[in-house]
């Protein structure tokens, strides 16, 4: 579930187990885990960098006109290596 603007969504998780466990979405300094921008309380895109017994994977959200889709669930190192670095999605003008 994400909260913005006084609006929850309920993201999908499926094949995605026990992602979160108890950590927090950012460990200071080092790495956030969960990201996000909104350009209003209908349209948002939301990032997350997971891990479980078989490795870290990525996922995306897209909220568009108030419903959530994922669009990303990988495991490629490639996409994971870039969701750490730009957890926040790109905003465009």
């Amino acid at each position: 579930m994400a909260t913005f603007a006084g609006r929850s969504y309920s993201l999908d998780v499926s094949q995605m187990y026990n992602a979160w466990g108890s950590r927090p979405l950012e460990y200071k300094g080092s790495v956030r885990y969960f990201g996000g921008s909104c350009e209003n309380a209908l349209n948002c895109t939301l990032r997350g960098l997971f891990s479980d017994a078989a490795g870290a994977y990525v996922a995306e959200w897209q909220i568009v006109n108030g419903v959530s889709e994922r669009t990303i669930l990988t495991w490629s190192a490639d996409v994971v290596t870039e969701f750490m670095k730009h957890i926040d999605p790109p905003e465009y003008d």
